[in-house]
């Protein structure tokens, strides 16, 4: 009776080292904590931009491992800039993904830094930015674009629903 005692419970401890994780651990970074950027949803307009102009950012939550964003710049009624923005879980890494243009290539800035309420993300390779980092503070979200020595930086404050 021992003996099959014994064998059952080996067969359970072995069974149960195979078990793979549930879908939802998917956006858990390699510390495994859970990864939350809602902090950047919403619509949010730029507050230290030039008197003439306004600039905008609208973010979303896709799924829970991608956000979505789009970032424009309006001068009399016109486009200046537009930016599609995701920031996505590639693999185990965390990826901000930026396209400029309709026709053109999408960036990837791999994420080197993440905390509840900011992350950098890097692109040495990029020419300019070879950093883009966000943060939040009190009911402000920041934004700087860097490299070299030039930064530029971006304070954002949400649009009234």
């Amino acid at each position: 009776m021992s003996k099959l005692f014994l064998l059952l419970l080996l067969s359970i401890s072995s069974i149960s080292c195979n078990i793979k994780p549930r879908q939802d651990e998917a956006a858990k970074d390699e510390t495994n904590t859970v990864v939350n950027f809602d902090w950047l949803l919403g619509e949010w307009q730029r507050v230290n931009e030039k008197e003439d102009r306004a600039t905008y950012e609208y973010w979303h939550k896709v799924s829970s491992d991608e956000y979505a964003g789009l970032g424009f710049t309006i001068k009399d009624g016109d486009t200046l800039q537009q930016e599609q923005i995701k920031l996505q879980l590639k693999g185990r890494t965390w990826a901000l993904i930026v396209k400029t243009t309709a026709d053109g290539d999408e960036v990837l800035f791999k994420m080197s830094a993440q905390t509840d309420s900011s992350f950098i993300c890097e692109n040495i390779t990029h020419d300019f930015p070879t950093e883009i980092k966000y943060w939040i503070e009190g009911a402000q979200l920041n934004a700087s674009v860097s490299g070299g020595e030039m930064v530029i930086p971006f304070v954002f404050e949400r649009l009234k629903q």
